[in-house]
């Protein structure tokens, strides 16, 4: 069952990168989340080193624009593989 979902999805959008743009399985996933979460928003990776960086990225920009340019500090774990 898992393979033809894969399959079936792979028919459809083999490799997405948003990057300001979107498609149909992107707003129903973001719908799903948001009715979930009571959050207005998502912001999607393409992939886990992509989702980190952007994490990264939108912490110190929230942190400027709330006037605390100070806090940018990334804690990480030593020898780890996306910290």
């Amino acid at each position: 069952e898992i393979k033809k979902y894969i399959t079936d999805q792979l028919d459809l959008v083999e490799h997405v990168m948003l990057a300001g743009l979107t498609h149909e399985p992107a707003i129903q996933l973001s719908e799903k989340l948001s009715n979930l979460t009571n959050l207005s928003h998502a912001f999607y990776g393409s992939d886990g080193s992509n989702a980190i960086e952007i994490a990264i990225k939108m912490s110190v920009h929230y942190w400027k624009n709330k006037g605390q340019p100070k806090k940018n500090k990334i804690i990480y774990l030593e020898n780890s593989y996306h910290g």
